[in-house]
């Protein structure tokens, strides 16, 4: 897409500062807009380009920034799971200890030593969602600032097309008449500039 933009650019400076030269030629040796209206045209594509380009990242901004909202929801989930499991493994590791039979106390302190595990997964969980999230997050930074050159350049793009069609359009009337041409003009030549 860049390069059909500088292709764009490219023949709508050539045009617009030698009009004399022969039309632009894309590679290859086809002509890229013989006439103004062709090159109006082409510029105006690749504005609607450019913005069609933008409505595409802005889109994938928008979906990478709610799934690193959601990554990190769900890190605050997890780290309150594993809060949760740490307060159990510490009643369970403090019911042990106090129980005098060797087989409740065996067990009572294996749950608490898997309690600990469950809130140590927990927290890795929620250590990894953060790591995914910040991804996210940066990659929703870049489309939003990519899109924003896209923007950028459509809208440069657009200014140029306006300024395609009024050279179009002064092109295509006849140029006025001065004082001096006027008295030595033939009538038609008046009537076509009426």
């Amino acid at each position: 897409m860049r390069k059909l933009s500088a292709v764009a650019a490219i023949a709508t400076c050539l045009a617009l500062s030698a009009p004399a030269f022969a039309a632009p030629l894309l590679p290859g040796g086809a002509p890229l807009a013989t006439t103004k209206s062709e090159q109006v045209e082409l510029v105006t594509l690749a504005a609607k380009i450019q913005d069609d380009r933008a409505a595409e990242l802005e889109d994938i901004a928008a979906y990478a920034t709610k799934t690193a909202k959601e990554l990190e929801a769900h890190a605050e989930i997890r780290d309150k799971s594993a809060s949760n499991f740490e307060e159990r493994a510490r009643k369970f590791s403090d019911a042990a200890s106090s129980v005098q039979d060797a087989t409740v106390k065996k067990e009572l302190g294996a749950f608490a030593k898997e309690m600990e595990t469950f809130a140590k997964h927990d927290r890795d969980f929620a250590k990894e969602r953060r790591r995914a999230s910040k991804v996210f997050f940066e990659e929703a930074e870049r489309a939003q600032k990519w899109a924003k050159g896209h923007r950028d350049t459509a809208s440069r793009l657009r200014a140029i097309a306006e300024k395609l069609k009024k050279l179009a359009r002064s092109a295509a009337q006849p140029p006025a008449l001065s004082s001096d041409q006027r008295r030595t003009a033939a009538p038609e030549m008046l009537r076509a500039e009426s």
